[in-house]
């Protein structure tokens, strides 16, 4: 059977599709990236984590510190403390300018309770002032501990 030339004449060649874009990239690269970001932010996440358990061990063995001292001592340490954790944990600007009644007030609020204002953690305020006070020296380390693990 002889081939028909014309018809193969009609024929076009065949025209190669354009090269595919750099956009929008193709499914692998999606995942590739969500996996990226999930392990940073898992990573940040746990950076954090550590790094406040570790502070939480520090400011419980600086407590425990505290409590060690004389007894005329233990509020001003643990008052200092106090604001080092306050400051690490809230905006600078809401704490650092607190003082007496405003903060027993604010450490009533942030630790949700109230034995600061109405306690045991009036003696960080009175005890400076006040020497016969620090009898209840033990009962303002607890009351210290539990806001510490309250707010951190």
């Amino acid at each position: 059977m002889p081939v028909d030339l014309s018809l193969l004449d009609q024929l076009r060649d065949v025209i190669a599709p354009p090269d595919p874009g750099i956009w929008p990239p193709a499914i692998g690269w999606w995942i590739c990236a969500s996996l990226l970001i999930t392990a940073l932010v898992g990573f940040r996440h746990l950076k954090k984590m550590v790094r406040v358990r570790h502070a939480r061990r520090n400011v419980a063995r600086d407590i425990s510190q505290a409590a060690t001292l004389g007894s005329d001592q233990v509020a001003a340490r643990l008052s200092i403390l106090m604001r080092k954790v306050a400051v690490a944990q809230f905006p600078r600007s809401s704490v650092a300018g607190l003082a007496g009644e405003e903060w027993l007030e604010f450490l009533d609020l942030s630790g949700e309770t109230d034995q600061f204002t109405r306690g045991p953690g009036r003696l960080l305020t009175t005890a400076p002032y006040d020497r016969s006070s620090v009898s209840e020296a033990d009962a303002l380390v607890q009351v210290c501990i539990s806001w510490v693990r309250q707010v951190t």
